[in-house]
Order: structure tokens, then C-alpha cells, then sequence
């Protein structure tokens, strides 16, 4: 048992470097590309991010040219990923890796709180001391 479960592990990293030497996604468009995710040193799949987050830790050198990352169209989540250097080969990596079409968001929407509106005597100031009550 301790055989086959060294040689599936053994064949699991063969196959994530094998992943990692090919561009499955040529013959697509990456700045079409909602989301982005890649592998953390464990391995594990992390995401999905946001072509903003992607490039502001690319930028910040985060992510080493051999990072396995997979871009995600539809928001489906990939099973294949490829070398960052694969996906955003040569010297204009920095400038075109995790850019998006005008029409996809690079950040996450704000979260944003519902404030209940003033009431029309009710400046928000307590100056006189009193207990302000809420309507029910």
C-alpha cells in the first residue's frame, strides 16, 4: 500500500509539471478571463481572485515566473494550470500578465451597509442630552 500511494504521489507531480510546460489556453484571449487561480507551495489550488488582485501580487513579486496559476472564463474552476511564464511569456509579461477586457472587473465589488435614512428632525447630534429612540 505504501507503494502505490508513493507512486500516485509521484504521478501527481508529473502531471502538475507536465501542466506547468504547456499553454492550454493559446488559442484563448486571457484578458477574457474573469477570475484567476493558481497553486500555493502545498500545491492547493487557492482562488478565485480577481484579474486586479492577480496582477497587484505579480507586480508586488509574489508570484515567481514558474507560479502555476489558470485563468477561469465563466467561472468554472480549472483542473489544469500552467507556469505564469507559459501563460505571459517574454519581456512583455509584466505589461499584459492579468490585464482584463474593459467589460471585467479587476476588483471585487465594496460591501456596502444599508444606513437607515434620517428622519427629517433628526440631525444625527444629541446636543440637548437626549435619548434618541428608534422607530420600530
Amino acid at each position: 500500500r505504501e507503494m502505490s500511494e508513493s507512486s500516485s504521489a509521484a504521478a501527481e507531480s508529473s502531471a502538475t509539471t507536465a501542466e506547468s510546460s504547456a499553454n492550454p489556453w493559446k488559442k484563448k484571449d486571457l484578458t477574457g478571463a474573469m477570475l484567476w487561480f493558481y497553486k500555493d507551495k502545498a500545491g492547493q489550488r487557492q482562488g478565485p481572485f480577481y484579474p486586479g488582485q492577480m496582477r497587484q501580487w505579480y507586480q508586488a513579486g509574489y508570484f515567481p515566473p514558474s507560479q502555476a496559476i489558470a485563468p477561469s472564463f465563466r467561472g468554472e474552476v480549472p483542473k489544469t494550470f500552467a507556469a505564469l511564464e507559459v501563460l505571459f511569456p517574454g519581456d512583455r509579461a509584466a505589461e499584459v500578465a492579468f490585464t482584463a477586457k474593459e467589460h471585467i472587473a479587476l476588483w471585487p465589488a465594496p460591501v456596502t451597509t444599508k444606513r437607515r435614512p434620517l428622519e427629517p428632525d433628526d440631525d444625527d447630534d444629541d446636543d440637548d442630552g437626549d435619548v434618541r429612540k428608534r422607530p420600530p
